[in-house]
């Protein structure tokens, strides 16, 4: 019988916001977007062809029975565990069969099983230091590694060391919200010059009213007779759709947004370190309609007016 994995990074803002340092954030982000888009295809296993859709917090993949469902959970898990210290990643698996059962009914079901699981969290607890070592400032872990860009020799955890180190990988999605020619800014106080007060805008947008719109869904599709097979294929479908739009759109939205700043840069150049190709926008979590960004304060506002407008302009299909 088909069975359904649903995966989820939990507490992804925790994780990202640790700490106040942009390398460490930037960092937590990439190896989250890494995580839920780039390591199942990385196991080279086909996986990317089960993918049902990702985004908004989860994932979705179907398989053709329960042994090749648990096989996928091992491969991700036992990654996530060897080289991303820190992630808290869930996973659950749930089998139906595809002519008696609704998949509606059973998208349902996996995902009120994975919330089951992350309520419980039944291995949070667990001893992290024997009160002898250092203790890493910006996670509260034993230190194992020196900071090498630090003027302080700054100790700090795998952890850390590991959003550092993955904060210079180029993050694929992140270079394509902004223009073409500019740098990644690297530090928050580049997002204003020397002369100006460094007022910081972070800005976070969230889809609303996304459970109705999925409802919504759900009421489009029609099982007409005792086979739910033709039912279960079309909301399946329908689903992958309606992830990949909420992506483009929020994504489009971000680089209208980023298109309206660069259109108006001479009006930035004093606040702004433009002219020196430093982008006032620095994207931190772009995950369907969970969005994350950081900015010159005095365009906070705007750039988060220009991003709704966008938004109300161009309504989401749902089927």
């Amino acid at each position: 019988m088909p069975a359904l994995v649903l995966w989820e990074v939990s507490r992804k803002q925790d994780y990202i916001f640790e700490s106040n340092k942009l390398r460490e954030n930037r960092g937590a982000s990439i190896i989250i977007e890494y995580i839920t888009e780039e390591l199942p295809k990385s196991l080279n296993k086909g996986y990317e062809k089960n993918l049902i859709y990702n985004g908004g917090g989860n994932s979705l993949y179907k398989f053709d029975n329960a042994d090749k469902a648990k096989e996928f959970i091992k491969d991700i898990s036992e990654k996530v565990l060897e080289k991303y210290p820190g992630v808290q990643l869930f996973m659950t698996y749930e089998e139906y069969d595809d002519k008696k059962d609704r998949v509606i009914d059973i998208v349902d079901d996996i995902h009120h099983k994975l919330n089951v699981k992350k309520n419980r969290r039944e291995n949070s607890g667990l001893q992290v230091s024997f009160g002898i070592e250092s203790i890493c400032e910006s996670s509260g872990l034993p230190a194992s590694f020196k900071d090498e860009l630090d003027e302080n020799g700054r100790l700090i955890s795998e952890e850390v060391y590991v959003k550092i180190k993955n904060s210079y990988n180029d993050s694929c999605k992140f270079k394509k919200l902004i223009p073409e020619g500019y740098e990644p800014i690297r530090e928050f106080r580049d997002l204003a010059t020397e002369k100006e007060k460094n007022y910081l805008a972070i800005v976070h947008i969230d889809g609303n009213q996304m459970g109705k719109k999925l409802k919504k869904l759900r009421d489009y599709i029609k099982y007409e007779d005792e086979d739910c097979s033709r039912g279960n294929e079309e909301y399946l479908k329908a689903l992958r759709k309606f992830s990949d739009n909420v992506k483009k759109a929020y994504e489009g939205a971000f680089k209208e947004m980023t298109r309206t700043v660069e259109r108006n840069k001479e009006g930035l150049e004093e606040c702004t370190r433009i002219k020196e190709n430093r982008f006032p926008v620095i994207p931190i979590i772009i995950a369907g309609d969970d969005i994350t960004y950081a900015t010159n304060g005095k365009i906070g506002i705007e750039s988060a007016r220009v991003f709704l407008e966008y938004l109300n302009n161009n309504p989401i299909e749902i089927y």
